[in-house]
């Protein structure tokens, strides 16, 4: 059974592929995995009807994305801090107008409810909770879309603070964008990549200027924070937020 563990993305061995390089990772018995790739000017990605749901967050520069439909194709382009979100049984491409980042998750066992569709989200997202003055998240995907079950989220503070203790239902992946956590004894820093099982209970302490993380998980979740209370799901509206729909494509 996966435990919980940080592993800095400088660990991970790095691969040259067609227009980048790419490092994956997963830990041994995990469900999820992630991908950071570093694409040149022209490098890229393509999708056939095969993969399952994957989520793909722009770090850095921007991409133009192109989803082949039977009825023709469209295409647009998403910029950096935008996601694009690819479900299970799409055809689709992307493609790096310059030098760009990409953050890239999936699941070994996908549970997609086969929608075919692709989604372009600028920075703002597809919907925002909490509060802008302390803890927020820009949601990409919330689990609640009949055609995708993945969450992919950006979370955000510029304080210290010592959250709640709590536990998921789902596994989850945590890449660190900027700021610093703290889990008990592991320290995070830009590009830690944090794998946690569901179920297993953990409290996140922001950094001095606290910090700015991508969260995915490949089903809906459920959270808890007092042992034995109810589960709280996880998605927009149960977190009293509201939609942005800063859709491209």
């Amino acid at each position: 059974m996966a435990k919980l563990s940080l592993t800095p993305l400088a660990e991970v061995a790095t691969e040259s592929i067609a227009g980048g390089t790419t490092r994956r990772f997963s830990p041994d018995g995990y469900s999820l995995w992630i991908e950071v790739l570093d694409l040149e000017p022209g490098g890229g990605l393509t999708w056939a009807p095969a993969d399952g749901d994957e989520a793909v967050y722009v770090a850095a520069g921007e991409v133009d994305v192109t989803e082949y439909r039977p009825d023709g194709r469209r295409s647009a382009c998403c910029p950096t801090e935008g996601a694009v979100i690819v479900e299970q049984g799409a055809r689709a491409a992307l493609a790096s107008v310059g030098a760009c980042q990409l953050v890239r998750f999936g699941a070994t066992d996908p549970v997609g409810a086969f929608g075919r569709g692709v989604h372009v989200f600028g920075p703002r997202g597809w919907g925002f909770s909490g509060d802008p003055a302390g803890t927020h998240a820009t949601w990409f995907s919330d689990s609640t879309w009949e055609s995708t079950p993945l969450t992919l989220l950006r979370v955000e503070r510029n304080t210290p603070r010592q959250g709640p203790a709590h536990h998921h239902s789902q596994d989850e992946i945590i890449y660190l964008l900027d700021g610093s956590i703290s889990l008990g004894s592991l320290k995070a820093e830009p590009g830690a990549i944090l794998c946690i099982p569901a179920d297993v209970r953990y409290r996140i302490t922001a950094g001095p200027v606290g910090y700015r993380f991508l969260n995915y998980r490949s089903g809906p979740a459920a959270q808890v924070y007092e042992r034995n209370s109810a589960p709280l799901p996880e998605n927009v509206a149960a977190r009293h937020g509201y939609l942005t729909d800063d859709r491209i494509l």
